[in-house]
């Protein structure tokens, strides 16, 4: 499957979250799209040609997806439009919270629009799901 990875990258801790979570999406034999590799870190940018230009890269890579994973520590703007963009196209989408307990209280709008994960397990187990749904699309 392609897995479009969208996360929150400006810290450290953050950094390391993303990492941990692409080894694992590849470890089950998926190509992972991630915007730090292929854009870098555009945060702060202010240039609307470059802005278009950074939006509509991403528009297209969660296009071609099969999935949309969204890494979260804390609740950021740019990860969760790239959630809701995929879901306006029926793409499916996990949203990972990393804190388990860290009090963190969604908008029934996630809860509606994706698989909400908090563990490494309860995250294999929704992608295997969805694996499966795609893979029987296709047959």
């Amino acid at each position: 499957m392609k897995v479009f990875l969208a996360a929150s990258f400006r810290i450290e801790e953050d950094q390391k979250f993303l990492e941990r979570i692409r080894r694992l999406l590849e470890k089950e034999g998926n190509a992972v799209w991630c915007a730090k590799d292929h854009i870098g870190d555009y945060y702060g940018t202010e240039d609307r040609e470059r802005l278009k230009e950074i939006i509509e890269i991403e528009k297209d890579e969660i296009l071609k997806s099969d999935l949309v994973v969204v890494l979260l520590n804390k609740l950021v703007p740019g990860p969760i439009m790239q959630l809701f963009y995929a879901a306006e196209f029926e793409i499916p989408t996990i949203l990972y919270l990393k804190n388990e307990n860290d009090g963190i209280r969604l908008s029934p709008w996630l809860r509606y629009h994706c698989k909400v994960v908090r563990t490494d397990r309860t995250f294999l187990i929704a992608l295997s799901q969805v694996k499966k749904k795609v893979e029987k699309e296709f047959l």
